[in-house]
């Protein structure tokens, strides 16, 4: 997956994952992600929110510097799990046929239909998941 970001010498320019330097990580949901020009090796550092959950999950990969006490994520595990990651095609959809299955399925999604309109904002439904 390639994307385009602004190097400060040689102006747009299109990286992917093989192009981080490191990633650093800022808090809870902020990471500092640093490409090396692929023109110049100028560093570009861009700043991004990831999902808490996302973090979390990628807590194995991540290091502290014994010097800056920065924490950082290994690049390379994020640069092979990229390689490894399956080509986006979705799952077949699987037909339920069982009317016993289908209501049970119908009052979960209204079960949770109803948990959404009374949150009033994505950010309130995610704060409600996030406390239980």
């Amino acid at each position: 997956m390639e994307f385009t970001v602004v190097c400060p010498v040689d102006g747009p320019v299109d990286v992917d994952v093989t192009d981080i330097a490191s990633i650093v990580v800022r808090g809870e949901d902020n990471v500092d992600v640093v490409f090396a020009c692929p023109r110049c090796g100028t560093d570009i550092r861009i700043t991004a929110q990831v999902p808490r959950m996302l973090l979390a999950s990628l807590d194995e990969v991540v290091v502290v510097d014994e010097t800056t006490g920065e924490r950082r994520l290994q690049v390379t595990a994020v640069v092979e799990a990229s390689k490894e990651a399956p080509a986006t095609t979705p799952a077949p959809v699987q037909e339920i046929t069982d009317p016993a299955e289908q209501e049970r399925i119908a009052r979960y999604c209204e079960y949770f239909r109803r948990q959404l309109e009374s949150a009033g904002t994505v950010d309130a439904m995610l704060e409600e998941i996030d406390a239980h």
